[in-house]
């Protein structure tokens, strides 16, 4: 089953709110924890596959919501064909 455009801009919102979350967790551990130099290493590495994910969510949203705006513009249009077509109709 495929999802609409709104449900997969909510899904990727989802997910973006919880890849920053993470971040900020991440970026507070850093600055405040005391840790071996393994755990650092550790915890950049996540904190750059986590922004890494961030960038490509970012343009999945980007995507989407063009195409959510081509598809309104679409209703719209045929909304307004509709609504000429009946005034012409009924105008007679």
């Amino acid at each position: 089953m495929t999802s609409s455009i709104v449900s997969q801009i909510e899904d990727i919102e989802k997910q973006l709110a919880s890849c920053e979350d993470r971040l900020d967790s991440i970026e507070r551990s850093l600055r405040l924890r005391a840790m071996s130099s393994q755990e650092r290493e550790d915890l950049q590495e996540e904190e750059k596959k986590l922004k890494d994910k961030v960038v490509e969510h970012q343009k999945q949203l980007k995507s989407l919501r063009s195409e959510n705006r081509k598809s309104m513009l679409i209703s719209v249009v045929v909304l307004f064909l509709v609504y000429l077509a009946y005034t012409l109709i009924w105008s007679k």
